[in-house]
């Protein structure tokens, strides 16, 4: 009657080995594909074995330093001008600091990652409307050595930008409209009249550059697009010349009585 407890637990403690270990091996499932889509995912499999995070970040870090690009835009917003009296203490601060990463130096970032600027292009750009690049503290200056100054977008680049891209204005317009089953033509017309007044607009009042045909556009849709059930039953819309100019004769008139307002 007696019972050998001991071998009863090691009995005991070898199933549950033996099940762990039955869990923890992956689960095999067997698929059948087209040689030529199992091809593909045997040489993803591969690629992903021969290339490690580790040589991904030493390229990744060897491109940016030997080839690497950083624009710094509206670098304008931390200069003041000298004839200002008040405090512009933090803008400085922040051209102080620029200095160094621009004269090359080493820059910490995260995953223990290090990066040496001496050899990365440095590119700042500003509209410098209230202050002047001379502005600046002289040492920057010093460090962006190239000045090139730009000239105001004209009437056929305006075209150019309504056009030429792949999803311009225009056609994402389009297809935001044919969700609602419009569809949306503008004619050559009426292309060139919006890039007329976007020109006429920046030149009158604050230049801002292409950002002035998002508002034109928004302008001559805006009945239409607050008002889709009335011209879903129209299936189709044109944008003409005669079009714009309607939708933008109350802008337009307040501009050219600022002209006169002394």
């Amino acid at each position: 009657g007696d019972v050998d407890l001991t071998q009863q637990g090691f009995t005991f403690i070898l199933t549950q080995e033996r099940e762990s270990m039955r869990q923890r091996q992956p689960i095999r499932i067997h698929l059948t594909e087209k040689v030529s889509v199992a091809r593909e995912k045997i040489e993803k499999d591969v690629k992903n074995k021969l290339v490690t995070q580790t040589a991904v970040d030493v390229l990744a870090k060897s491109v940016c330093e030997e080839d690497g690009i950083v624009f710094i835009d509206e670098i304008d917003k931390i200069v003041a001008p000298k004839t200002s009296k008040r405090s512009e203490g933090s803008g400085e601060g922040v051209q102080q600091d620029l200095l160094p990463i621009i004269e090359g130096s080493v820059v910490n970032l995260k995953n223990n990652i290090s990066i040496k600027t001496d050899s990365i292009l440095f590119i700042a750009s500003g509209a410098f409307h209230a202050c002047k690049p001379s502005d600046m503290i002289a040492e920057l200056q010093g460090r962006l050595p190239v000045r090139v100054e730009l000239q105001p977008l004209t009437e056929s680049d305006f075209v150019k930008i309504l056009t030429s891209p792949k999803y311009n204005l225009i056609k994402q317009n389009q297809a935001l409209l044919k969700v609602e089953g419009i569809d949306l033509e503008v004619t050559e017309k009426g292309i060139k009249e919006i890039a007329k007044s976007a020109f006429l607009i920046n030149r009158h009042a604050q230049n801002i550059g292409a950002r002035r045909l998002y508002a034109i556009i928004e302008r001559a849709l805006e009945e239409i697009s607050y008002d889709v059930e009335k011209y879903t039953k129209q299936k189709s819309v044109t944008i003409t010349d005669e079009m714009v100019k309607s939708s933008l004769k109350e802008f337009l008139k307040k501009i050219d009585l600022a002209r006169f307002i002394l």
